[in-house]
């Protein structure tokens, strides 16, 4: 019965000091970085374009697009895309999409050097990006 009051008293004391502000609960503050942008660009059938950065673990990556037509859009690893590269597709990756628009997101589980690529997977139509945009968040 003893440690019930206690208990309880505890708890409304945890309870008056967090309403009056004796305790406060910090969320981690965001922070972004937009590392790379296309505006109204021409990407021909077949052909692609990327961007690499060097992201640190428990960041997140994201691509986000619109276009006239849907376009295949990853993120690799340096193997990943040297696979690629090669042979301009891979079945292995952090993450893939393909739509005329959309936001790939994925949270970073190593620190490495990411490729971010917006591929046209059409042979013989030129698909226009009206806007990409890659960002990276972290939390602090």
């Amino acid at each position: 019965m003893k440690t019930r009051k206690i208990l309880i008293l505890l708890l409304l004391v945890s309870l008056a000091a967090v309403v009056f502000g004796c305790i406060t609960i910090e969320s981690p503050l965001e922070h972004s970085e937009v590392i790379a942008t296309l505006n109204d660009y021409q990407l021909p059938g077949g052909y692609y374009e990327y961007w690499v950065e060097h992201i640190q673990a428990g960041r997140q990556v994201c691509i986000s697009w619109q276009a006239d037509g849907a376009v295949s859009v990853y993120i690799l690893t340096e193997t990943q895309y040297d696979y690629f590269k090669v042979w301009g597709f891979t079945a292995r990756y952090i993450a893939y999409d393909k739509a005329r628009s959309g936001t790939l997101c994925r949270k970073i589980a190593n620190t490495d050097t990411y490729y971010l690529i917006i591929k046209n997977s059409s042979l013989f139509e030129t698909y226009k990006i009206y806007s990409a945009e890659a960002k990276v968040t972290w939390w602090s």
